[in-house]
């Protein structure tokens, strides 16, 4: 469950308030859910979104996006749990260690 590790701890605002400030001031949050494609037509629709930002390829979840307004232009993906220091650093376009 990294998914929801990642909103009960880097993605909580009352526990890094610095993450959450960075994301309202620099950022449009969006949710894609992609746990029921089979079942839910929008969620299909997600999953192909996922797919296209990753080359085809499937990866681990979560994955964080940083995409243009365009939402076809990629500046940075991260796949699977991140510390509060590696997801700052996604949020600032800072290479990965």
């Amino acid at each position: 469950m990294n998914c929801r590790a990642m909103e009960a701890s880097v993605l909580d605002p009352n526990k890094t308030p610095r993450v959450a400030q960075i994301i309202q001031e620099r950022f449009i949050a969006v949710e894609l859910h992609t746990d029921l494609p089979h079942k839910i037509p929008e969620e299909q629709k997600n999953l192909d979104l996922l797919l296209r930002l990753n080359g085809g390829v499937p990866s681990a979840i979560p994955v964080y996006a940083i995409v243009q307004p365009d939402g076809e232009t990629l500046l940075a993906r991260r796949d699977g749990r991140q510390s509060t220091e590696e997801f700052l650093r996604f949020l600032n376009l800072e290479p990965a260690d």
